[in-house]
């Protein structure tokens, strides 16, 4: 069997579950296009035509950087439309790591360049930074959690301080 077919054979399989979970899960009958429910899985067929474009022929890795964005996005736009954007005020996170999975694709399967990689950790670490933020924004007592926070945090750098080298002085 070729990797193409054994590609588009597991697409159209994830493509046929999506649609029986979209609609008997969270109720969206995708192909009823005036209920609104349907534009995503436009966006997921973009993204989806740039990450084959390069899977089926193995040339230009860059194509790799708009299909993992735009495949991760209409991802979230799906759980947004199911759950009726009642969670968009927490999941923008998920915007900066569409663009982190477009640049790490293109670092796994690409140049390799650690220039790239260390622009992807970076990314990453302000995802998670961001998802932290989103996470702390909910807590109802944010001002009592952010004085604690602080003082955890300079007692932890006040123990790097001290014991985080050795003195070259002692033996």
């Amino acid at each position: 069997m070729r990797k193409e077919n054994l590609f588009a054979g597991i697409f159209f399989i994830v493509i046929g579950c999506a649609l029986l979970i979209a609609n008997y899960v969270f109720n969206i009958n995708i192909f009823h296009f005036g209920s609104g429910d349907f534009w995503p899985f436009i966006v997921l067929a973009v993204g989806v035509i740039f990450e084959m474009s390069y899977f089926t022929s193995r040339r230009a890795p860059g194509l790799l950087v708009p299909g993992g964005i735009i495949t991760v996005c209409s991802l979230l736009f799906m759980f947004e439309v199911a759950t009726k954007w009642d969670f968009s005020e927490y999941t923008w996170p998920v915007y900066i790591l569409a663009v982190t999975f477009g640049l790490f694709q293109l670092y796994a399967f690409g140049s390799r360049s650690k220039g790239l990689f260390l622009t992807v950790m970076i990314l990453t670490a302000v995802t998670a930074l961001s998802a932290v933020l989103v996470i702390l924004q909910g807590l109802s007592n944010w001002a009592d959690f952010g004085s604690v926070a602080i003082a955890a945090i300079l007692i932890i750098f006040g123990l790097i301080v001290l014991f985080g080298r050795k003195n070259k002085g002692r033996t």
